[in-house]
């Protein structure tokens, strides 16, 4: 009887260790890992010589800047200028963290050939999220203010008048 109990407990022992690793398998939005953000720029729309658009892909080392006119941002004409910057630790963390909850950009008094904000935020899982800000004179103001401070620590690695110096 004494060993039956010693089994006993040995297998409910073993059961109880073996229960409390266990849990959903889902990831967190703490445990899911960002692979890479791109933010895209779009301007108003102007003649071409001074209308610019950018594209920045970030990544946890780098950040690499596609500078031009109509076409850069889609990848139909080549940039003017690109560059690579390596990014600090701080700066991805920073970032990470603050794309964790991105602006909508819902005020419809928007007007047509306003400028273009994009952020896309891609997880290592595959999955992304997004935001895309359209303004014009005061329309999304707030948001699109958002958004360029949200990648302002990114762009301040990167002379834009010495990548698009056709003005």
């Amino acid at each position: 009887m004494r060993s039956r109990a010693l089994v006993t407990a040995g297998l409910v022992s073993l059961v109880g260790a073996s229960l409390g690793g266990c849990g959903s398998d889902e990831p967190t939005t703490e445990s899911v890992s960002v692979s890479a953000i791109t933010y895209t720029y779009v301007g108003s729309s102007t003649a071409p010589e001074f209308h610019q658009e950018y594209r920045v892909v970030v990544k946890p080392e780098e950040a690499t800047i596609r500078v031009g006119t109509y076409g850069t941002v889609d990848g139909s004409e080549e940039p003017v200028g690109t560059a690579t910057v390596a990014i600090t630790d701080e700066i991805w963390s920073d970032l990470v963290a603050e794309t964790s909850s991105l602006p909508s950009g819902d005020d419809a008094d928007g007007c047509t050939g306003g400028s273009t904000r994009t952020i896309k935020v891609e997880d290592a899982d595959g999955s992304a999220h997004s935001a895309t800000i359209e303004d014009c004179g005061s329309a999304n103001e707030e948001a699109s203010e958002q958004l360029e401070d949200l990648i302002e620590p990114v762009l301040a690695l990167f002379d834009l008048d010495e990548l698009d110096d056709r003005d």
